[in-house]
């Protein structure tokens, strides 16, 4: 098992998407769909790679939420811009650094200023390790791809729930009723 895949062991993935493209259309879509899943009563961070599609969706149906950049992606997407530039010079790399920055709100990528949590995280190492977890279903027929995926899925919450079994621990009761009630409503 690779690094990413171990990574992704700790992740509890609530939902996921297929589509042709990550169009502003599909993104809303999935947007709309994952508001019945969390509900619009808690403040969200999403973190992305400042797709288009996502930045317009966003605000449409999660309007409270924050939304920070991949702080991996800003930076190789800021190494392509100054490295595709006619001369790599020190002054005019600095020239274009600040071109490139001046296009990203300083609230999406600056701690200082960003108002949301981002929980210790920085980058999309959750989607990346996702897509590690699941490189063997990737190019299989699509009901082949989402039917492996959710067996992956299920296994990796049998074996919490196996290990989940051992700890012994008892949680104040309000929570656990809370936690039973939410897993209830969550179910489908």
């Amino acid at each position: 098992m690779d690094e990413d895949s171990k990574w992704f062991k700790r992740l509890f993935p609530l939902a996921f998407v297929v589509v042709d493209s990550e169009t502003e259309d599909n993104w809303r879509w999935f947007f709309e769909n994952l508001l019945e899943i969390v509900g619009d009563d808690r403040q969200i961070t999403f973190i992305s790679d400042r797709n288009n599609g996502l930045k317009s969706a966003l605000p449409k149906v999660f309007p409270t939420a924050y939304y920070a950049y991949c702080l991996h992606h800003l930076k190789i997407n800021l190494r392509d811009k100054v490295r595709g530039h006619k001369s790599y010079k020190l002054s005019e790399g600095k020239e274009q650094v600040g071109y490139f920055l001046n296009d990203c709100p300083f609230q999406c990528w600056a701690n200082a200023y960003f108002q949301g949590q981002r929980y210790g995280e920085m980058c999309l190492n959750v989607a990346e390790s996702f897509n590690a977890w699941i490189k063997e279903a990737r190019f299989l027929p699509i009901t082949n791809l989402v039917d492996m995926i959710r067996s992956q899925i299920m296994g990796q919450m049998c074996t919490r729930r196996l290990e989940a079994s051992s700890w012994n621990i008892v949680l104040y009761l309000k929570i656990d009723e809370r936690l039973d009630e939410e897993l209830d409503k969550r179910r489908t």
